[in-house]
């Protein structure tokens, strides 16, 4: 008899790269802005989540394969073609993203050296110089692909919940019974707390970048002339 549900491992390693997804393309989005701490420290755990999202995308197309699942839905050949397209391409952004990341560390003017959350050093890949620009177009066209894949996909389920009746949800998240709309809106609702999260995490210190541009403008004007000390006594 096949499978119901996808198993425990498959719904563990599903929502746990979605989530890492949302947060990395906001993340993405925020590595820019003056030379700081906090942008340093953007970029090194952008790294450590592209890193931890291919090797988890690499599990999770692993358990794919060899293990059970449950049935495609039924519907027109269409749909059903759609469904296929938009998982694989999901495969191919959460592996080819990552790996062009590590192309454009590996081939940057400036090597810094990469440490997975701080813990593990990773090393750069053997490749020339050549390989940036390439790396740099598709790495920003995975992003945009994957935010396209992300509206299909949530729809798609939708459709098939609440327009089709069939038990889409349940067969991702156990707990859910009928039309899953809580559990439906969790996880909405934490996609969208991880994309939000992503944008904010390391923000610049106010204060910091306060003085950094308050020098900046200072540097470019006349130094300033200490002002005359009036005698109080003297008459106005």
């Amino acid at each position: 008899m096949p499978a119901q549900r996808y198993s425990y491992t498959a719904i563990t390693l599903h929502w746990l790269i979605a989530l890492l997804l949302a947060f990395q393309i906001a993340l993405g989005w925020a590595l820019e802005g003056n030379n700081s701490p906090e942008l340093f420290a953007r970029y090194q755990l952008h790294k450590s989540i592209g890193i931890s999202i291919l090797l988890l995308s690499l599990a999770r197309l692993a358990v794919r394969l060899f293990t059970s699942r449950p049935p495609t839905s039924d519907g027109p050949a269409w749909t059903r073609a759609l469904a296929g397209i938009v998982h694989w391409l999901f495969y191919l952004v959460m592996i080819l993203g990552p790996v062009t990341g590590w192309l454009l560390v590996s081939t940057a003017r400036v090597q810094i050296p990469t440490s997975i959350f701080g813990i593990l050093p990773w090393p750069h890949l053997p490749v020339g110089r050549s390989w940036h620009e390439p790396a740099e177009a598709i790495h920003g066209a995975m992003a945009w692909l994957a935010i396209g894949l992300f509206l299909l996909h949530i729809a798609g389920a939708l459709r098939h919940q609440w327009l089709l009746g069939k038990p889409e949800i349940q067969r991702m998240i156990p707990s859910a019974r009928g039309k899953a709309i809580g559990a439906a809106l969790a996880a909405l609702a934490l996609v969208a707390g991880a994309f939000v999260a992503g944008g904010i995490v390391y923000a610049d210190k106010p204060r910091a970048v306060a003085e950094s541009r308050a020098l900046e403008r200072r540097s470019d004007r006349r130094p300033l002339q200490p002002l005359a000390r009036r005698d109080p006594l003297q008459p106005r």
